[in-house]
C-alpha cells in the first residue's frame, strides 16, 4: 500500500471534531457550576457529560481509523519522528484516560453518562419522586418522538426503576 501525501477526509474531519469538543468541552467545564455530593446532573454539567461522552467515543474512531489508515510521509529526523511519536501517543493517551476518569467519576455518584441528551418527557414524570420528574434520556426518530429508556438519573443505581414504554413526547 503507497504512502499517502497527506491525511484523509475522515481523518482531518475526525481531527476537527475532537479539537471542537475540546473547545466545547473546557468552556462549558470553566463556565458550569461547581459539583458537590448533592448536585444533580442538568444544565451545563449535562452537557459537560454528553460532550465528554462524544469526545470518548470521536477518540475511539480516531484511534480505529489510524490503527487501519497509514498517516502520510514525513520529512522528519529519526529524532524528531521518535518524539512526534511519542507525542502522539501521550495526547491520544491523555484524550481517552481523562474522558473515562470523567466517566468513572459521574458513575461514581450514580449519574447516567450518555452520549444523547436528557429531556423532561411529559410521558415519564412520577409525581412523588424527588424531583417530581422521571428523566428520559431521548434519541430522535424520524417522528421527533422520544425513543425513552427512564432512569432517575438523581437517584442511586439501586433506585433506578424499570425503562418505560417508547411513547409519543410531545413536551
Amino acid at each position: 500500500m503507497p504512502t499517502p501525501a497527506r491525511y484523509d477526509a475522515v481523518a482531518r474531519v475526525l481531527h476537527w471534531l475532537i479539537v471542537v469538543l475540546l473547545v466545547a468541552q473546557y468552556a462549558i467545564g470553566w463556565t458550569m457550576p461547581d459539583v458537590h455530593r448533592d448536585t444533580r446532573p442538568v444544565g451545563l454539567i449535562a452537557a459537560h457529560l454528553i460532550v465528554g461522552t462524544a469526545l470518548l467515543a470521536a477518540m475511539a474512531c480516531r484511534v480505529l481509523w489510524r490503527a487501519t489508515h497509514r498517516p502520510p510521509a514525513d520529512q522528519l529526523s529519526p529524532t524528531m519522528r521518535a518524539l512526534s511519536g511519542a507525542t502522539h501517543v501521550a495526547l491520544y493517551a491523555l484524550l481517552i484516560a481523562v474522558p473515562l476518569l470523567g466517566w468513572i467519576n459521574a458513575s461514581s455518584r450514580a449519574w447516567a453518562v450518555t452520549l444523547s441528551a436528557s429531556c423532561r418527557c411529559r410521558h415519564c414524570r412520577q409525581p412523588g419522586r424527588d424531583s417530581g420528574t422521571r428523566w428520559a434520556t431521548c434519541t430522535a426518530s424520524s417522528r421527533g418522538c422520544c425513543s425513552a429508556v427512564c432512569a432517575f438519573t438523581s437517584q442511586p443505581r439501586s433506585r433506578i426503576g424499570s425503562s418505560c414504554a417508547t411513547r409519543s413526547c410531545s413536551g
